[in-house]
C-alpha cells in the first residue's frame, strides 16, 4: 500500500506510547462519537484527500462552536464580540 510507511509508525508509536494513544481515545474520540451518533453524521460525504480534509474541518468547527454556545452561552458570546 502506498502509505504503509505510515501505518507502520503508528504501529511503531502505539507499542513506545501507549499512553499517547489512550490519552487522545479519552479526548479525541468522544468528539467523533457525538459527531457520528447525535448528529447522524455517518460518513463522509465527499472524496479526495484535500475535500476530506476540509469537511472534517467544517465539521470540527461546527462541534466547537456548539460546544462554546453550550458552555458560555449566545449572550456573552455576542458580548464578547462586541467588547473585543
Amino acid at each position: 500500500w502506498e502509505h504503509q510507511d505510515v501505518l507502520d509508525k503508528i504501529k511503531r508509536r502505539l507499542v513506545d506510547e501507549p499512553q499517547v494513544f489512550r490519552r487522545r481515545k479519552a479526548i479525541i474520540e468522544h468528539i467523533f462519537g457525538t459527531i457520528k451518533k447525535s448528529w447522524g453524521y455517518e460518513q463522509l460525504l465527499l472524496r479526495g484527500l484535500k475535500k476530506i480534509a476540509s469537511e472534517a474541518a467544517l465539521m470540527n468547527v461546527s462541534y466547537n462552536i456548539r460546544r462554546v454556545i453550550t458552555i458560555l452561552g449566545t449572550e456573552e458570546i455576542i458580548t464578547h464580540l462586541q467588547t473585543g
